[in-house]
């Protein structure tokens, strides 16, 4: 698996009330004194009326200069969400699952990460009915199959742990 960098730069598109991000400015009168060294912030949407400010602006200006970095979704954040790490299917995708209280009662959530694509499976599983999974069907990856049994939440690009978190809020995971 080849390694890919930990941080990327965000497009203005991204930002969204609570997106974490880091920034690196000597001097912002926005986003406050850094002293060239990286701060972890949450876009709060800041903005003033009467003279015109808002925070994007800035942003789109640390943007710009490459003053502003994301982290990748890890492991570790998805960890945070509550998933238990299962298995590696092969050595680039990685399994989790966590349990989840839904309107059918307790369900299985299980969540396929790819992070060299950040392509994200957010699936359930259906309960046993005399042993057999209800609802099964089987998606095809290169190389392999994955049989899940239940159904699909979420499929596509997840690439930080704040577009986890909405995705996983939007689902009724969170």
């Amino acid at each position: 698996m080849s390694k890919k960098n930990k941080y990327y730069t965000p497009a203005i598109e991204e930002f969204h009330f609570g997106f974490e991000y880091y920034y690196n400015a000597k001097y912002d009168s926005a986003l406050k004194c850094t002293n060239g060294k990286w701060r972890k912030v949450k876009y709060l949407g800041r903005g003033d009326i009467l003279t015109g400010y808002t925070e994007l602006k800035d942003i789109k200006d640390l943007i710009s200069k490459e003053q502003v970095r994301v982290k990748h979704l890890n492991r570790e954040n998805i960890e945070n969400f509550g998933f238990t790490y299962s298995d590696m299917i092969d050595v680039d995708r990685l399994l989790f699952f966590k349990d989840v209280e839904t309107y059918k009662g307790l369900e299985s959530c299980g969540l396929l990460y790819v992070p060299q694509t950040n392509w994200v499976l957010l699936y359930t599983h259906l309960k046993q009915v005399d042993g057999v999974l209800q609802g099964g069907y089987t998606i095809e990856l290169p190389e392999n199959k994955i049989t899940v049994a239940g159904g699909t939440r979420f499929c596509g690009e997840i690439k930080n742990k704040s577009e986890l978190k909405c995705i996983l809020t939007q689902t009724g995971i969170l």
